[in-house]
């Protein structure tokens, strides 16, 4: 089983709709750990830090410096060196962002085909497990 990490455009605060990738810390092939600072992301009041979801290789870099795209926007991938080309392809073709959170809605139950309950709205990233035949 390989497993594959999400980084994604978080939300740092309540009314945060998008940011601006301001600059790469990583490269691709980088091996990254956990809470390492991987980039640097730019909103309506700060430049902030963000930090790796977990440990693994930085697979693949989609979101350029510059552009601004909205929270929940995936902007890269880690997994581990073993993991298929091809189940990274797949898994960016199938990602669904997670629902915006606002000061309305309840963040307890947000679910989509990435997510897990009670993810809290600051999450940065969503874990996915490829190639898995029963739930974990």
């Amino acid at each position: 089983m390989s497993s594959i990490e999400a980084i994604t455009v978080p939300q740092w605060g309540l009314t945060m709709t998008e940011g601006t990738l301001v600059k790469w810390n990583a490269s691709e092939g980088d091996a990254v750990q956990e809470k390492g600072e991987i980039a640097e992301i730019e909103t309506e009041k700060i430049v902030n830090v963000l930090e790796s979801p977990a440990d693994g290789i930085l697979r693949k870099i989609i979101g350029k410096e510059g552009d601004t795209l909205p929270v929940g926007a995936l902007i890269g991938i880690l997994a581990s060196e073993s993991t298929p080309e091809k189940d990274i392809d797949k898994f960016i073709e199938q990602y669904k962002p997670i629902e915006l959170s606002t000061p309305s809605q309840s963040t307890n139950e947000v679910t989509s085909s990435n997510t897990i309950s009670s993810v809290p709205p600051s999450t940065s990233a969503q874990s996915f497990s490829c190639l898995s035949s029963h739930p974990q």
